[in-house]
């Protein structure tokens, strides 16, 4: 019969993997020192995001001029066709994410990635 102390101890290895799960979270600010805005280059988003390495619990900051742009989390569809009319309200199951601004999405003022 094992102890109680050895059945606890897989409970215990799984509370400090989650904490530390948290505590490894990255903040990342999109596109680095430049605003949310339109971009120089059509690939500029795509290049910084390839640059980085996201993972799940990690923050994403999108400074941008307030009244000028907004963030919209869309579906791949949504994102593929430059459709800004049905944005996600909150994040659902992992998949794959795009955002767009909603003035100026075929202007490459665009993002996607895969949770």
């Amino acid at each position: 019969m094992a102890s109680s102390s050895s059945s606890a101890l897989p409970f215990f290895i799984l509370v400090v993997v989650y904490a530390a799960t948290g505590a490894l979270a990255a903040t990342f600010e999109v596109g680095d020192n430049q605003i949310w805005s339109i971009p120089s280059s059509p690939s500029y988003y795509t290049d910084w995001a390839s640059r980085q390495t996201f993972a799940v619990g990690d923050s994403l900051v999108f400074n941008f001029n307030n009244g000028a742009h907004d963030v919209l989390e869309v579906t791949r569809a949504n994102y593929d066709d430059c459709t800004t009319s049905n944005p996600i309200a909150t994040y659902t199951p992992p998949g794959h994410r795009g955002t767009h601004c909603s003035g100026h999405p075929i202007l490459h003022l665009r993002r996607q990635w895969s949770l």
